[in-house]
């Protein structure tokens, strides 16, 4: 396996998320110097004036006291470490057809032109196990009436999205729980499909 492109690859994609998890981080109020009140008002929590859910707040609550414990430097990079790490392996074992039900998850996989010559997707152009979520939500453990329910609201393909990714994320830490372990309401809520649109796009 020739990994020159993947050594040039991965430098590059870890500061990439590291700049989308900063940002990311921001929405929520988590800054290096500061961390941002949480003001509830019934089933809300308000955050500098944006509107969240209770849970987010609590989620968002488990985030603010890692960043007290490591820093606010360490736990960006922590967190975008572990998440290239994951997309890695989950692009490699795609590529090579080592995922169970046999979908792409990154990507979309090679298509013929008019000409027959075969013509290879771009990494981060589409991904596959969006049309078969439905097919693939036992499997994953997910819920399926709830992916049904999505899929048909056709406005919901990146909760539907994080679903899956989440799902698979799961399956997998049970064979590789050195690089999958069981993740928390904390990781799973700061995993957001705006980080692959920045890193993959």
């Amino acid at each position: 396996m020739d990994t020159k492109n993947l050594k040039a690859y991965a430098p590059q994609a870890r500061r990439d998320f590291i700049a989308a998890v900063t940002k990311r981080a921001a929405q929520f109020g988590l800054y290096e110097d500061r961390i941002a009140d949480v003001v509830i008002e019934g089933s809300s929590a308000i955050i500098e004036g944006r509107v969240f859910t209770r849970k987010q707040a609590l989620q968002r609550g488990q985030l603010a006291k890692r960043i007290n414990e490591l820093g606010f430097n360490q736990f960006i990079n922590e967190a975008a470490f572990t998440w290239v790490n994951r997309l890695t392996a989950i692009r490699y074992m795609e590529v090579n057809g080592y995922l169970e039900h046999g979908f792409r998850i990154l990507s979309m996989p090679s298509k013929n032109d008019a000409n027959g010559n075969e013509v290879t997707a771009k990494f981060g152009q589409g991904f596959e196990i969006l049309a078969h979520a439905a097919d693939v939500a036992e499997h994953l453990e997910l819920d399926k009436s709830s992916i049904v329910k999505m899929l048909l609201a056709g406005d919901k393909e990146e909760e539907l999205y994080r679903e899956i990714l989440l799902g698979e994320c799961h399956q997998l830490s049970k064979v590789m729980p050195f690089m999958f372990e069981k993740l928390n309401d904390a990781t799973e809520f700061y995993y957001l499909i705006t980080l692959l649109k920045q890193t993959l796009y």
